[in-house]
């Protein structure tokens, strides 16, 4: 199944983008900004979480490969995750390279895509994120898609030598247009 958007797709994550992820998640500013953890990742360590979201069965984990819609040049992965099927709520998280600033507006049609798929497929009622306060510009792409602010958790995430407040955001499935 492939996802469209205006500027993004959106599709399975496949054994050839293990490369890539890997140098996603060992670059220190996409780490910091994401909040992903600080350690380095090997590749064995990546083909290993890799494989683990690729064979999983559970679906409360769903990981997408984000492609330019123009050169089918991979640009980032995006997730959805915890996703409680009882409750009808997930988190979601967008890791893309610096291959999307060439792509204006990339960011916001992959959530937008994620969303909806949330929303339309999953049939969720609310999905959340959260976005450390320095992270001007995922701030500013989560407002713009609707997202609402449900709190800060202050001096939460320690990244570039100093702690940061993470900013809860929220989207409910009423709310979305």
């Amino acid at each position: 199944m492939i996802l469209t958007g205006e500027k993004v797709n959106l599709r399975p994550l496949r054994e050839t983008d293990l490369t890539f992820t890997t140098e996603m998640r060992n670059n220190k500013t996409l780490k910091e900004a994401a909040m992903m953890h600080p350690y380095p990742v090997t590749i064995q360590l990546e083909e290993e979480w890799f494989m683990s979201v690729v064979n999983s069965k559970s679906n409360k984990n769903l990981f997408f490969a984000v492609e330019n819609i123009e050169t089918n040049e991979l640009i980032g992965f995006a997730g959805l995750m915890n996703i409680n099927y009882i409750n009808r709520n997930c988190y979601h998280a967008i890791v893309l390279s610096d291959k999307a600033n060439k792509l204006p507006g990339s960011g916001t049609d992959t959530l937008t895509l994620i969303v909806k798929y949330a929303f339309q497929s999953l049939n969720l009622k609310k999905v959340n994120a959260e976005v450390i306060s320095e992270n001007i510009a995922s701030l500013k792409m989560h407002q713009k898609c609707g997202f609402e602010i449900e709190g800060t958790l202050k001096d939460q995430y320690y990244a570039g030598g100093h702690y940061q407040d993470v900013i809860i955001f929220s989207i409910f499935n009423n709310s979305y247009a």
